[in-house]
C-alpha cells in the first residue's frame, strides 16, 4: 500500500512540474498580430466615424517573417466588449459567445474585407476582431479600436456613400423633354416638321441668293453645262451636272494644253531657221588673179588660184585674234 502510495504522489508530483513548465513557456513567449484598421486605409490610418448604417471595412497589416494559414474575421457591438477585449494581442476570442453584428468569416489570406447588407445603430461604436490561424495550428485574435457611427440626421456624405447612377438624370431629362412636346400645339409640331424639310441650300438661297462664282476660262464649258442642267433639288441630277462638268473641264484643259505645247514647237523651229547655216566665226576667202592676154582686143582673164577658209578665234584683246588660213 505505501508502495501505491509513494507511485501516486510521484505521478502527481510530475504532471504538477509539466504543467507549471507549460504555463511558463506560455507566459514568456510573446504573441504578435496583426494590427487592424478601421476602413479601406491600406495600413496607413485609422478611422473613427462613418455614416454608412449597412457596411463595414477593415484592413490589417501581416506580420513579417511570419507564415500563417490564413484569416477570419467577424464584427461585434460594444454589447459584447469586455475586460477581456482590452489586450491588442490575445488568445482568446476577448468576449463572450458569438459575434452579434457578423459571425466568423474566411478570407483566406486576404489583408482587407468588407461586410455589406447590415443593420447598424447610430450613435453606437463597432468593433472588427480578426483571428488569425498561425502556422503551427494556433490562433491569436487582434481587434480595433471601433468605428462611431454618426447620427444620420447631420445629412453628410460619409466615405460609404452611395451615389445615384448617371442613368437615372438622362431618364428624368428625356421624361421632361416629352412633356414639353406633349404641351406644345399641334400647329407648332406641324411648322417644326415642316421647316425640317426644308435644306439648308434653299435657306442660304432665300437669305442670300443664288450662288455666283467667278468665270473661270478653262471651265467655261463646264459651267455652262451644269448651268444649262436641272435645277431640280433631286440629287441624281445634281451628281449628273456635275460629272458632266467635270469631264467637258478635263477634255477643254487638254486641248488648251495641246494647243500650246504645238504653238511652243513652232516658235522653236523658227528660231532654229532663222540662224541656220550661218557662223561669225568662219569668212570663206576666193583669191583671183587677172592679167592681160589680148591688149588689140581689150579681152582679160581671171585665174581663181585657190579658194581659202579663214576662221577667226574670237579674244577679250583685238590685238592677241588669231586666224587660221
Amino acid at each position: 500500500a505505501f508502495s501505491c502510495l509513494v507511485q501516486v504522489m510521484m505521478k502527481s508530483l510530475f504532471i504538477a512540474v509539466f504543467l507549471l513548465a507549460t504555463l511558463g513557456f506560455v507566459a514568456s513567449s510573446e504573441l504578435s498580430c496583426p494590427k487592424v484598421f478601421d476602413g479601406l486605409t491600406n495600413g496607413h490610418f485609422d478611422l473613427a466615424t462613418q455614416f454608412s448604417v449597412s457596411e463595414i471595412s477593415a484592413n490589417w497589416v501581416p506580420l513579417a517573417n511570419t507564415p500563417i494559414l490564413g484569416y477570419e474575421w467577424a464584427i461585434i457591438s460594444e454589447d459584447k466588449i469586455n475586460n477581456l477585449s482590452q489586450d491588442e494581442c490575445r488568445a482568446t476570442q476577448g468576449f463572450v459567445g458569438i459575434p452579434d453584428v457578423q459571425k466568423w468569416v474566411d478570407v483566406k489570406k486576404d489583408i482587407s474585407a468588407t461586410a455589406t447588407g447590415l443593420k447598424l445603430s447610430p450613435k453606437t461604436t463597432y468593433f472588427v476582431v480578426l483571428r488569425t490561424t498561425m502556422q503551427n495550428g494556433t490562433h491569436v485574435f487582434s481587434m480595433s479600436n471601433g468605428i462611431f457611427i454618426l447620427p444620420q440626421e447631420l445629412n453628410l456624405e460619409g466615405s460609404h456613400k452611395r451615389t445615384e447612377p448617371k442613368a437615372q438624370e438622362g431618364t428624368k431629362e428625356t421624361t421632361k423633354n416629352l412633356e414639353i412636346l406633349a404641351s406644345e400645339c399641334s400647329i407648332d409640331q406641324a411648322n417644326q416638321c415642316r421647316k425640317a424639310t426644308i435644306s439648308v441650300r434653299e435657306i442660304l438661297s432665300e437669305l442670300y441668293g443664288p450662288p455666283r462664282f467667278a468665270a473661270d476660262p478653262i471651265f467655261a464649258v463646264a459651267a455652262a453645262a451644269v448651268a444649262g442642267g436641272d435645277d431640280d433639288d433631286d440629287d441624281d441630277d445634281d451628281d449628273g451636272s456635275a460629272i458632266l462638268g467635270i469631264v467637258a473641264g478635263a477634255i477643254i484643259g487638254l486641248l488648251a494644253l495641246l494647243c500650246i505645247c504645238c504653238l511652243l514647237l513652232a516658235l522653236l523651229g523658227l528660231l532654229f531657221m532663222k540662224g541656220g547655216g550661218e557662223d561669225k566665226f568662219k569668212e570663206d576667202v576666193r583669191t583671183t588673179h587677172t592679167e592681160a592676154v589680148d591688149a588689140d582686143f581689150g579681152t582679160t582673164t581671171q585665174h581663181a588660184i585657190a579658194d581659202d577658209t579663214r576662221v577667226e578665234f574670237p579674244d577679250y584683246d583685238p590685238s592677241t585674234r588669231l586666224s587660221v588660213a
